[in-house]
């Protein structure tokens, strides 16, 4: 463990020198940051496409509808989980 300490620093050192090697040329760096870019989109796009729409859920959360029974159940069995688990640690 006391190596894997001494060795960590000079691996970073490593990998900063050789990126900045690579950026130092004008070709190179411009291939690094269109990566980047490119990288950056796809993720904000991929990220885009899978957040649930906000405006629903924050429109149910502020008025839960009583008739929902789906909803009313999981709240029930949410709410009786703590005391079904300090009735079994307490009287058992």
């Amino acid at each position: 463990m006391a190596e894997a300490k001494r060795v960590g620093p000079y691996v970073w050192l490593g990998v900063g020198i050789a990126g900045a090697s690579l950026l130092l040329s004008k070709s190179r760096r411009d291939k690094a940051v269109s990566f980047y870019r490119d990288i950056k989109d796809k993720a904000v796009s991929l990220w885009s496409r899978q957040q649930p729409p906000v405006p629903d859920v924050l429109q149910k959360s502020g008025h839960p509808d009583p008739y929902d029974t789906g909803d009313n159940k999981m709240v029930d069995e949410g709410a009786m989980y703590s005391v079904n688990y300090y009735n079994e640690k307490v009287h058992h």
